[in-house]
């Protein structure tokens, strides 16, 4: 499994935590194209999705398909 225990903060149910790490990953992706941080979003990502109804982890993960369709029209254009 990858990025095993970078994100107990989700397992453990730190959203404020699993927030910083997200959120720190789109700001890396913005600057830099990098495998790595990609992977790390979308395991953050996966990990808030049981909490989407609250408000602030579907927040962030309208962040997460903005930038992911961004990246596509990037890609596609």
């Amino acid at each position: 499994m990858r990025c095993l225990g970078r994100h107990r903060a989700c397992r453990a149910r730190d959203l404020d935590q699993a927030l910083n790490h997200g959120d720190r990953a789109l700001a890396l992706l913005r600057r830099v194209e990098s495998t790595r941080a990609r992977l790390h979003l979308e395991d953050v990502a996966t990990a808030l999705g049981p909490r989407a109804a609250e408000p602030r982890a579907a927040a962030f993960l309208e962040r997460v398909e903005q930038a992911a369709s961004i990246t596509e029209a990037g890609v596609a254009g």
